[in-house]
């Protein structure tokens, strides 16, 4: 799958770090610290569920540079989520699933605002904490997508690894 990690710290970077240890193609749209870091470094997890570290990953500041993807998965705070509507869009196309990992109940509303029905319901337990290109799990971490999300109709191996 083609899928993109809107806000890379702590959430993103470990939910973005099991799906491109997975196989799947793993973007991480990031900023400041958290892309240089990403970009020179790659990717460190630590976690109580095990430490892994991927030395390349795809960062960019630009989601044009990645386009639509078959999953978004969103980790900005739910209150930025107005701002940066506009930034996310060209990761959503007509088969992107949305999937808001964030604190708040009201977050799929306020994404689906924007985006309609491609929006899943994503919940997070407790996470631990960040800094620049390492994340670390020091509590158990669990998601769950219960919502509309859409599967990709593609089926070749160069979308869905």
């Amino acid at each position: 799958m083609k899928i993109a990690i809107f806000g890379s710290g702590g959430v993103g970077g470990y939910f973005g770090g099991l799906l491109a240890r997975a196989g799947h193609e793993v973007a991480f749209i990031a900023r400041g610290p958290h892309l240089r870091a990403l970009r020179e470094n790659g990717l460190k997890v630590r976690s109580v569920h095990g430490d892994f570290d991927i030395p390349h990953v795809f960062a960019t500041d630009d989601p044009i540079e990645f386009g639509p993807t078959d999953l978004t998965i969103c980790t900005i705070k739910s209150y930025d989520i107005g701002i940066i509507a506009d930034r996310l869009r060209p990761l959503i196309g007509p088969q992107t699933a949305l999937l808001p990992l964030q604190n708040g109940v009201e977050t799929p509303d306020l994404l689906a605002q924007h985006f309609g029905p491609c929006v899943g319901r994503g919940s997070l337990g407790s996470f631990g904490r960040k800094r620049a290109g390492h994340h670390s799990s020091t509590k158990s971490i669990s998601a769950d997508c219960v919502g509309r999300t859409r599967r990709s109709r593609h089926s070749s191996p160069a979308h869905n690894p």
